[in-house]
């Protein structure tokens, strides 16, 4: 499996400092371990940068809580909001 996939179980709980801060339930701690590479954490990076103009460190941790069902994430998110301002950026696209 791709590591877009992995990531896309985890959840973004926290931009602060420039650390994109990921959790993911202790039942998904494979997907957690095998992002943890220095490989894929720096794809991670690197997209991020390409697309933000920003060098983030990705954090990634276990939760003992279990993922709830995922919701389409819009513009108007609270999380992206503060992604957007963070970082200076603006959104492309919807």
């Amino acid at each position: 499996a791709s590591a877009a996939h992995y990531l896309s179980e985890g959840s973004l709980v926290q931009v602060k400092n420039n650390v994109l801060t990921v959790t993911f339930p202790r039942s998904l701690s494979f997907h957690k371990e095998s992002l943890e590479t220095s490989s894929n954490k720096g794809v991670i990076e690197k997209i991020f940068l390409e697309t933000f103009g920003a060098r983030v460190k990705v954090m990634l941790i276990l939760s003992d809580e279990e993922p709830l069902k995922k919701e389409k994430i819009t513009a108007e998110d609270p999380l992206v909001q503060s992604i957007i301002e963070a970082f200076e950026g603006k959104l492309l696209k919807e």
